[in-house]
């Protein structure tokens, strides 16, 4: 039994025995999936929200979860912990939820946390502020419920939260998907009739024009500038975002609109291939905390389909992706024994998270549940789910800056790394890797002193002088013909050209060696879910090709430290150790994925 489904009988989630049935037909192989109707999901996006209740504050203004630090203020911890379960509370209004108690917490906690004269208020704002983020939050569920969220409220606490949220249009945000923030403030105001900022909006929205790069793909900060990356941003933020904007923007904006909605459109048929056939999405990048926010892109599509947009993205795949996924997750144990959703991935795990992680943080999983906006009426809701519906093959993704492989229904990423500066923890493993899979997590490092703990699955690891190095940035990285090919440094003295060439049952690894001096290279493949190498022996097996002046290498085998794998605690690496002697070495490797 997964902590899941132990916390659905918890007194904090009081679920009924229609929402137990519920949760437990989704918590399975999500392969096996016929259908899923609202009220299945509704099931299941209460059982991540109803535990959070014992935790409100009195006026309901923020929510006290226990946890560790964050690189923001403590005080906007308990505030983020109250806006972003919105995130799945708003869609549920929308779709005709009455919710009376949350919709009177959430009432209460507005009012207060507005108003500066109260204990529970929110703060003054500063640039760059956490509370932006937030923002978003509120201002999505002002849209989407203003009957039960705005029209309720008297007219002078209206005043002081829409005063409240207008601070955005005074301050500085980040140059990359917070730029949505001020616009979606600012968008809300204007739908609820208050004052609002064209200005800034305008300003903001062609920010985020000068992120997108093409194809359907932004990258996240200026495609020009340094500090950008293409990830999971873009399905969850930029077009999640820009969904919105399209739905409530179409009388002021129809440009922008149809250039959000075209985007949109581009970017879906090469995201799908992010997914596997059971609704797993692809471990890469940072943020993974926010788990099933894999799939708030297509969620956030059915909304948009129903509100009439010429999304042009299949429904029933859509809502297929949405309830796989949401399905693979409800089946993990990513909660305490209370049922609160933690920081990490597969299980709770801190060694993983961004330092922006707070205890709250992982409720931006519930952007997943935007579809829930839709009545139960509407006929999406009996259509049977079906397959994927993606060939397989290997193919170009992400405007062309990496290679998706689809096979046996899992898929597999590959990059050239990171080719700009690093701005997050763990640049270097939730960019550099060689690979990234549906169905294996990349692990990270926890000390560069042993392959043990610095546990560099997907990556060649140089052991020079007692410390393991791998990939942290690439000088260069191109995708030509198929093959992908980057140039690199693990530390001075040693250049390394990489070329990755996928195919159906796996990937062929070539590595040109340039070293100043003899060293040991061990080139590994995925981390194994495993308690022993015995157990992990012939599973995505890694040997060393024979192929005309390459290398001699042996094969190698080793336990990685607890709990630096984000989807199993304990993993096993298979590797091909290599001497590395100073001079030009060639070293190609065979990388198995079954």
């Amino acid at each position: 039994m997964t902590y899941l489904k132990q916390s659905c009988l918890a007194d904090a989630r009081k679920a009924t025995l229609s929402e137990l049935s519920a949760i437990d037909r989704f918590a399975c192989d999500a392969r096996n999936l016929n259908n899923a109707s609202r009220s299945d999901l509704a099931a299941i996006a209460r059982s991540y929200i109803d535990p959070l209740r014992p935790f409100f504050s009195a006026a309901c203004a923020r929510v006290g979860l226990a946890g560790a630090g964050v690189s923001y203020e403590l005080d906007t911890a308990s505030f983020e912990a109250f806006a972003r379960p919105l995130w799945g509370l708003a869609p549920l209004w929308a779709g005709g939820d009455e919710l009376y108690e949350y919709a009177s917490m959430y009432r209460s906690g507005l009012v207060a946390g507005s108003d500066p004269t109260h204990p529970e208020y929110w703060g003054d704002c500063r640039d760059y502020d956490q509370k932006f983020v937030e923002m978003a939050a509120i201002s999505y569920a002002l849209m989407l419920a203003p009957s039960v969220l705005w029209e309720p409220l008297p007219e002078d606490a209206r005043e002081r939260l829409a005063a409240w949220l207008d601070q955005i249009n005074a301050h500085e945000v980040w140059d990359n998907n917070w730029l949505f923030f001020p616009v979606l403030v600012n968008l809300a105001l204007r739908t609820l009739g208050m004052p609002w900022d064209a200005d800034v909006m305008n300003r903001a929205l062609e920010g985020i024009d000068a992120c997108y790069c093409g194809s359907g793909w932004y990258t996240d900060g200026p495609a020009d500038g340094a500090n950008a990356n293409m990830d999971y941003y873009n399905p969850f933020a930029y077009h999640f975002y820009g969904l919105i904007y399209a739905v409530y923007a179409r009388d002021y904006d129809p440009e922008r609109v149809h250039r959000f909605v075209e985007r949109a459109n581009a970017f879906e048929p090469d995201f799908r291939r992010w997914f596997s056939d059971r609704g797993e999405g692809m471990a890469y990048g940072r943020s993974l905390t926010y788990r099933f926010a894999q799939s708030a892109f297509y969620s956030m599509a059915l909304f948009a389909l129903s509100r009439g947009l010429p999304v042009n993205i299949d429904p029933v795949i859509a809502k297929s992706i949405v309830a796989r996924n949401i399905a693979a997750w409800a089946s993990l144990p990513c909660t305490d024994g209370a049922g609160v959703l933690q920081v990490g991935f597969h299980y709770p795990n801190l060694h993983m998270a961004e330092g922006y992680n707070a205890p709250g943080s992982p409720m931006w999983s519930l952007k997943a549940f935007a579809a829930l906006a839709v009545p139960g009426n509407d006929r999406i809701w009996s259509e049977r789910l079906t397959p994927l519906a993606v060939k397989d093959g290997v193919y170009s993704s992400a405007n062309g800056a990496m290679l998706v492989r689809h096979a046996e229904g899992e898929s597999t990423l590959y990059t050239g790394g990171r080719t700009r500066p690093r701005r997050f923890t763990h640049c270097e493993e939730k960019y550099g890797k060689f690979a990234y899979s549906t169905r294996w997590g990349f692990s990270v490092s926890v000390s560069p002193y042993s392959l043990k703990e610095a546990a560099p699955d997907s990556m060649l690891a140089f052991e020079i002088d007692g410390m393991i190095r791998v990939r942290s940035q690439s000088e260069s990285s191109e995708v030509r013909n198929g093959v992908l090919t980057s140039v690199w440094y693990p530390c001075k003295g040693i250049r390394v050209t990489t070329e990755i060439r996928p195919h159906m049952g796996g990937h062929t690894r070539t590595h040109i060696v340039e070293s100043d001096f003899s060293c040991f290279a061990y080139d590994c493949g995925f981390a194994i879910p495993a308690e022993s190498i015995e157990a992990a022996e012939g599973i995505c097996a890694v040997s060393p090709a024979k192929a005309g002046d390459s290398a001699e290498g042996e094969p190698y085998s080793f336990k990685t430290e607890p709990n630096t794998n984000l989807m199993s605690p304990k993993t096993v690496i298979h590797a091909v150790r290599y001497v590395i002697p100073a001079g030009t070495t060639r070293l190609v490797t065979e990388v198995c994925e079954s």
